[in-house]
């Protein structure tokens, strides 16, 4: 009883604070704020392309020979198209802070418009409206982005609004016009290459355009490189045909380029070469060549600028095909070849450091099956897409992820963006499914925090500076 009291005495009390506090706030003319409990959030963890069909040399015995044998993965489980799908959760990490600072800026096409999303915020907005592009491209540093729409190079910021560089007409026709074309800037912004990923096989389609942003109005329009002192064929015969361009920091522009002589049914072998815009010729690149060839078609320089990777998939049928990748360094001159057997890679992304790609692989030839994951969502119009891998150019080591094409590296090495058809289960994992459309995806490197960004193609993040690279 004694107990009792002495606890009815103690709520009395406190009762009476709280009475007083209520006068004391409703004196001062102070609301009273309620308490509130915030939910959290589970965030992204940090971190159109068509796909060519593979490249098939003459005969076998012009593959370059392998230097360093590479680490071939372990076989993988048995799953559907022969696709891995690592069963991951999205963890449970804090909310980030509100409106914070986004870690990386990706842009992407969407309907003919330019998308933005940052990172992780995952707050996406259109910068353009009915503007029909074909393709764009990020300036150097970020500040712009060039845009095409089949007749026209623009330039806009990333607010939407007009930059102070006019528009370029290319003065094509509407044949012309319907080739899809992406896009180079050269490192001073002074020039930009758009350049067609099929190979130019019509008459009139033009492999290059060299466009001056200098003021000088110069613009060359490349058909067939024989003319521009390409020699590739017997006797310089016409039939020349135009790879991918890309700039070196030196401003050097290089280029993959192959002939007629050299292809195959709809594949060829590729050489590299420097084009000097104003003597108007191209120029075999030093990159050893006695070594052998770079092969390719596609080439990609690292973020340091002193690692050009050249590479291509090449077929001697659905049961026989290869990758020749081929790893340079500008600074020592030193070539690191790799000879990738039963691999068919149709896309890579190099880390920021250089250290690790992640490739997209396909079949080795054209199987079309609609029952297929891929083919139905509308991923891939005939290439079976596999398990996307993960390799430390090391060691060789290899370790596998998510399906997907397209992948794309966020310049801080936090994000890879890429293409698929997933979709989320209710427990969270993520799995191939051929209910279109294909999406725009981010994960981090290790495979972990992945999620859905947009129905949408040609993911791009905004290049930044790092100033301990």
């Amino acid at each position: 009883m004694k107990n009792s009291y002495k606890f009815l005495s103690s709520l009395l009390a406190c009762l009476g604070r709280l009475t007083i506090l209520a006068l004391f706030l409703t004196a001062c003319n102070l609301p009273a704020v309620p308490v509130t409990v915030k939910p959290t959030t589970a965030p992204v963890l940090a971190s159109q392309t068509p796909i060519s069909p593979g490249l098939q040399p003459t005969s076998p015995s012009e593959a370059v020979p392998t230097e360093q044998p590479l680490n071939q993965s372990s076989p993988m489980p048995e799953a559907t198209d022969n696709v891995f799908m690592p069963k991951i959760e999205n963890p449970n990490t804090p909310e980030p802070p509100a409106n914070p600072e986004p870690a990386a800026r990706l842009a992407f096409l969407k309907g003919g418009d330019i998308f933005l999303v940052d990172v992780p915020s995952m707050q996406s907005r259109p910068i353009t409206q009915s503007a029909n592009l074909v393709s764009f491209a990020w300036s150097p540093d970020g500040s712009r982005l060039a845009t095409f729409d089949g007749h026209k190079l623009c330039f806009i910021r990333e607010d939407g609004s007009s930059d102070a560089q006019p528009c370029v007409d290319l003065g094509l026709d509407d044949m012309q016009a319907t080739i899809e074309r992406r896009i180079v800037w050269s490192p001073d912004q002074k020039a930009i290459v758009l350049w067609n990923p099929v190979n130019p096989w019509d008459e009139g389609a033009i492999g290059w355009l060299y466009v001056a942003l200098d003021g000088s109005g110069l613009l060359h329009r490349i058909d067939d490189p024989v003319d521009w002192g390409m020699n590739l064929a017997p006797n310089n015969d016409p039939g020349g045909i135009t790879g991918q361009p890309l700039f070196l920091p030196d401003g050097s522009l290089i280029g993959t380029l192959t002939h007629r002589w050299l292809c195959g049914d709809g594949s060829c072998h590729f050489q590299l070469f420097s084009f000097d815009p104003q003597g108007r010729s191209f120029i075999p690149y030093p990159n050893k060549p006695e070594e052998g060839w770079s092969e390719g078609m596609t080439i990609l320089l690292s973020r340091d600028g002193q690692i050009l990777l050249n590479f291509g998939a090449f077929s001697e049928g659905c049961e026989a095909y290869f990758t020749f990748m081929d790893l340079y360094n500008l600074g020592s001159q030193t070539r690191q070849l790799y000879d990738l057997d039963q691999e068919a890679v149709s896309g890579i992304a190099l880390s920021p450091d250089g250290a690790r790609i992640l490739m997209a692989r396909t079949a080795g030839c054209n199987q079309p099956d609609p029952a297929n994951w891929s083919q139905a969502c509308g991923l891939s119009p005939s290439l079976n897409i596999y398990s996307m891998q993960m390799m430390d150019l090391t060691s060789g080591q290899r370790s596998d992820t998510f399906p997907g094409i397209t992948p794309e590296w966020s310049p801080d090495g936090g994000y890879i963006a890429f293409r698929s058809c997933l979709s989320q289960s209710g427990s969270g994992n993520w799995d191939i499914t051929s209910n279109g459309p294909p999406g725009i995806f981010i994960m981090a490197p290790d495979g972990l925090g992945i999620s859905l960004i947009s129905d949408g193609v040609s993911p791009q993040w905004k290049p930044t500076h790092l100033p301990n690279l």
